[in-house]
């Protein structure tokens, strides 16, 4: 055997080696139900992540989110007043320099960026798709969603006007049950010291043969960092 052929051995040995650890840690942290910390809470982004996901059979829906979308809930951006499913030039134009950064949680999900802002807008499609703006054209967008919690240079006072009803930036958790009352599933996320840090609330209602969902995440002192809202068929 060959030095060459020993040196791509070793090689594909330890890259093997890399993904077995990494799936591991991923395995054994998944839902341990350990505190955050600061940079934990970069895994809470818009579609919600393994620690705030909650069973079907936890999730209360929620009444008076299905009178909202009854009465037309309105989802606003950047000044536009979004009805889904939209054309994705309704909420982003590939001409503005907005391009892909990689799909979401989900596989129906694509996060699109520019690089001269600090946040990543999340877009929604009704079917699976190649997470691209010609599979946005031909399936069209079931939902938006933002978040301001990873890391980049951004806050509630910068973040660009995104609201779901009457909710934005800042507010409280107080403000998003007045506005759309209990939530059908909360998750703390505490740090060390047992203080919460992170409030994650989960909507959900049935309305005419959809699912639609609600996401907010507020940061103790500051309010609403992270607003999602999709539907599925």
């Amino acid at each position: 055997m060959s030095k060459k052929t020993q040196h791509w051995i070793i090689a594909a040995a330890v890259g093997c080696y890399f993904i077995f650890l990494v799936g591991m840690i991923w395995y054994f942290n998944r839902d341990t139900g350990e505190s955050a910390t600061q940079t934990d809470a970069t895994a809470i982004d818009v579609a919600g992540s393994d620690s705030n996901s909650a069973d079907d059979s936890e999730i209360e829906m929620s009444e008076d989110f299905a009178t909202l979308l009854e009465n037309g809930l309105i989802v606003q951006f950047e000044g536009n007043s979004l009805i889904f499913p939209c054309d994705y030039t309704d909420v982003l134009n590939e001409d503005d320099g907005w391009e892909v950064h990689g799909n979401g949680l989900y596989d129906s999900a694509v996060s699109f960026g520019q690089d001269s802002l600090g946040y990543e807008v999340l877009l929604y499609m009704p079917a699976e798709g190649t997470g691209d703006f010609d599979t946005l054209e031909s399936n069209g967008c079931s939902g938006i969603g933002i978040s301001l919690l990873d890391g980049k240079d951004v806050t509630v006072d910068t973040a660009p006007m995104f609201t779901i009803s009457w909710i934005t930036w800042g507010d409280s958790k107080e403000d998003i049950v007045s506005a759309f009352g209990e939530p059908g599933y909360t998750n703390e996320i505490a740090d060390d010291s047992g203080d919460v840090l992170y409030t994650y609330l989960l909507y959900q209602a049935e309305y005419e043969g959809r699912t639609y969902t609600m996401e907010f995440v507020t940061e103790t002192g500051i309010g609403v960092v992270s607003m999602n809202f999709y539907y599925v068929e």
